[in-house]
């Protein structure tokens, strides 16, 4: 199974009892079929966010973050737009989220340089302390 890295940086003004710890999770299309594992921390201390994606059976492919804008309860922001192997065509993509409780729940569009719109979801979990 190949798989896309996505990692990115987004720095972001935290307080400390924002959203700070290292979070993993999932994100799922059902119109695209793409499915994938995250991982991501929020560090107050660095104002950081450290995320890395992996989808499921697409070529290894870096994607970066273009913009994020990231407070104690909502995030939001685009990737640099990136060659999909799959189509061959420039994808742009768009994430937002919200904190609830000890759990990001989100949504995020894909949009093709055709026209093409897809969406999906994602959501995270707080990881526990080592």
């Amino acid at each position: 199974m190949t798989r896309l890295v996505l990692s990115f940086l987004a720095f972001a003004a935290l307080s400390a009892s924002g959203p700070t710890g290292t979070w993993q999770g999932t994100f799922w299309s059902a119109e695209t079929e793409r499915a994938g594992s995250l991982q991501f921390t929020v560090t107050a201390e660095g104002r950081v966010l450290d995320a890395l994606a992996i989808f499921d059976a697409v070529p290894d492919l870096p994607l970066a973050l273009e913009a994020a804008v990231l407070d104690e309860s909502s995030i939001e922001g685009r990737f640099e737009p990136y060659r999909d192997p799959g189509c061959g065509c420039w994808l742009d993509t768009t994430f937002r989220g919200a904190l609830e409780d000890d759990r990001w729940l989100g949504t995020y569009t894909v949009r093709a340089e055709a026209g093409a719109v897809f969406h999906g979801a994602w959501t995270a979990h707080r990881s526990p302390d080592p």
